[in-house]
């Protein structure tokens, strides 16, 4: 069952965000029935990082592909957001690894593609 996010009285404007949260290191940016995970995914981030001064010894792969945005204009200022959360992200853990993928989308076939990447890059030896 999907929880109830928004008052009945909420309006939405086509082509205009509803911001449900405060915060100044990451966006979080969902849909419909995602919105609710993406509050939980905030809550936990948000948790997470308070309450340690260094994510070491996590890994953090990061990857979207340039035809997910309907246009230059959308992936380009997709990618600064992401930039400035890898700036972030490098501050807490040198084990981010960014992935634009030329002509990737969110299905699939794309990530077949990137599990030639990803995989090394999961299990590599690190000192």
């Amino acid at each position: 069952e999907t929880p109830v996010i928004y008052d009945t009285n909420q309006t939405f404007q086509i082509g205009k965000a509803v911001q449900i949260g405060e915060g100044a290191d990451a966006t979080i940016i969902a849909t419909g029935v995602t919105v609710a995970e993406a509050i939980k995914a905030k809550e936990q981030l948000a948790k997470d990082i308070s309450q340690c001064s260094s994510l070491i010894h996590h890994d953090i792969y990061l990857s979207w592909g340039s035809d997910e945005f309907s246009s230059k204009q959308q992936l380009a200022l997709a990618s600064s957001y992401l930039v400035k959360l890898l700036q972030l992200l490098l501050q807490k853990s040198p084990n981010v690894y960014p992935n634009l993928v030329y002509k990737g989308k969110h299905n699939e076939e794309s990530w077949e593609k990137e599990l030639d990447i990803l995989l090394p890059w999961l299990f590599r030896e690190t000192s």
